[in-house]
């Protein structure tokens, strides 16, 4: 479904090294071309007869699943033939547009189908720390995020990827028209920013040894 994950260090078809790692997914479709991969940069299609677009051309490029589309724009870094007898082309593109927000949304849409509610980078920058307020803000309960994934304290880091996708599926606001839909839905994201990493979980598991 996702992840295809290659070095970030490996040469794309200019030689120049990518700046980001590499994805593959077969959850996406791509009105330029069929995607052979794609990261947070950019994203290499492929396609029969001759290419739509030429180098340096700047163009949409409409990413969507069967349950959500996201359209950035791209500048085309190469065109190549594929060859006599296959005619076909594959062309590169790289991203114009890379805020950190819109880069996790795309990764978001290639891995579970959807796109996330978009915060300011800042915001997102403030769920991954490692402080108290972060866990607990001023004047709110301590929540348990192992209970908000349904798991214990002693999950592993692969339960608590597997817990996330199952309840991002069945909880986003897309899907889940239910009251307090998009309350749950942060609830499980934010659950999942602070447990994937092993620095703020660490924090996190010492914080709630205190508390529970």
């Amino acid at each position: 479904m996702w992840f295809g994950l290659r070095s970030n260090r490996a040469a794309g078809a200019s030689g120049r090294k990518r700046k980001t790692n590499r994805f593959s997914t077969d959850l996406l479709t791509c009105s330029l071309g069929s995607i052979v991969d794609l990261s947070g940069g950019g994203i290499r299609l492929r396609g029969e007869g001759k290419p739509c677009v030429a180098k340096g051309q700047v163009v949409p490029v409409t990413l969507q699943s069967p349950q959500s589309r996201l359209t950035m724009r791209g500048r085309v870094s190469w065109v190549r033939s594929r060859g006599l007898r296959n005619r076909g082309f594959e062309v590169g593109i790289e991203f114009t547009d890379v805020r950190p927000e819109l880069v996790e949304a795309l990764k978001c849409l290639a891995r579970f189908g959807f796109v996330p509610r978009m915060k300011a980078p800042a915001a997102a920058a403030s769920a991954a720390t490692t402080s108290e307020s972060s866990f607990a803000p001023r004047g709110e309960p301590f929540v348990d995020y192992y209970a908000v994934l349904g798991l214990t304290a002693s999950a592993t880091t692969k339960e608590i990827q597997e817990a996330y996708r199952a309840l991002a599926r069945l909880h986003h606001p897309d899907h889940d028209k239910s009251p307090g839909a998009a309350a749950r839905f942060d609830a499980i994201a934010k659950a999942h920013r602070i447990l994937r990493e092993p620095e703020s979980r660490d924090a996190y598991d010492a914080l709630r040894a205190a508390r529970v």
